[in-house]
């Protein structure tokens, strides 16, 4: 196609493209012309023999029920239209101002209109100039290969540069092997690059960066889970965790911590009680917790039913017994900033 022609078919503001793109006869019945075959039934009815009340009822359902599904055609077009923002099309269209033919072949779709009840797409043309293009005028959709690859590089890029920022830094997380997971917590010290994820090295493990990582901190905020001596259980004995055990049921992974008395307890998400951890020390105002210091943490059933749900235990000035304040609750609820200071208000 010449430049000439593109010259002629450059954007057209809605209030000036007055013009039906030509479309192959159809047998079909439209909204506008069941609406003037009921008028004209009206208009030369017999008045000896008028139109039963039913009948008439009945067509006017029926055009109702045509009205819904021309409304639903058009919002599904739409919704295809926008789906096609940034693939690449190939349509047939004619020009509304030459009434020439016009192909357009691997055109970038750069945005949709709607003008009247069509829809058109965007298409960035020759020279950047942008064609409205039927929709229904597409004949083929397809990626931008070169786009897509960009994208790509700029995600894998982002997801290494938030990986390298974790070397030097505290993780929890999960290590894969073949079907099997393990729990895993240390000092990140490296990050490589797999098959265009960012992999975590920690000791002689791998985690890969973001899927199997659920904690990140600082060495300082103590959020060590192996070792932590800050759980009660409720009878109110301290007990020390030695590790966590990982049971696989069909496609589901159930965890447990383990304690050094025998005993274990299943947790819902263990992202839960190591944010928990980071709360022992802190002084909280929430519920029943009138300003107290949050000296240990019991897992139990919560407010939804489920089990491993971390309650914090919280002292307040001058009481003798600690309150139980349960964690997701007081996350969900809590206002203002938390003071990283041991002893601050959070």
């Amino acid at each position: 196609m010449s430049d000439s022609h593109w010259g002629n078919i450059g954007h057209v503001p809605q209030q000036q493209m007055n013009w039906v793109a030509p479309r192959e006869p159809s047998q079909d019945l439209d909204r506008q012309a069941f609406l003037n075959l009921l008028i004209t039934q009206l208009r030369y009815q017999d008045p000896l023999n008028p139109m039963d009340d039913r009948d008439f009822i009945a067509q006017m359902a029926q055009f109702s029920a045509l009205e819904q599904m021309m409304n639903l055609n058009a919002t599904f077009e739409r919704t295809q239209a926008f789906g096609m923002i940034g693939k690449l099309v190939d349509a047939t269209f004619t020009c509304p101002t030459t009434s020439e033919r016009i192909e357009i072949e691997a055109g970038l779709v750069t945005s949709v209109v709607r003008k009247g009840q069509r829809v058109y797409l965007g298409v960035a043309g020759e020279g950047g100039r942008q064609v409205d293009v039927p929709f229904d005028a597409v004949t083929e959709v397809s990626e931008d290969f070169f786009l897509s690859l960009q994208l790509s590089e700029i995600h894998n890029h982002v997801q290494g540069q938030r990986a390298n920022e974790l070397i030097g830094r505290y993780v929890m997380g999960f290590a894969r092997f073949g079907e099997d997971r393990e729990f895993v917590e240390g000092r990140v010290d490296s990050v490589s690059m797999q098959d265009g994820m960012a992999v975590l090295v920690v000791g002689n493990r791998q985690l890969f960066f973001p899927h199997d990582v659920f904690s990140a901190a600082d060495a300082s905020v103590g959020m060590r889970l192996i070792g932590s001596s800050d759980f009660q259980n409720v009878a109110g004995d301290w007990l020390t965790v030695s590790g966590v055990d990982i049971v696989t049921r069909g496609d589901a992974h159930h965890v447990y911590l383990q304690f050094e008395n025998g005993s274990r307890n299943r947790v819902q998400l263990i992202n839960h009680v190591t944010d928990a951890l980071t709360y022992i020390g802190h002084r909280i105002t929430f519920g029943n917790a009138d300003n107290g210091v949050v000296q240990s943490i019991t897992l139990r059933s919560g407010t939804t039913g489920s089990g491993g749900i971390p309650f914090l235990n919280v002292l307040n000035d001058g009481a003798t017994d600690p309150v139980e304040i349960d964690f997701l609750a007081y996350l969900a609820h809590r206002h203002g900033v938390e003071n990283d200071s041991d002893g601050g208000t959070a």
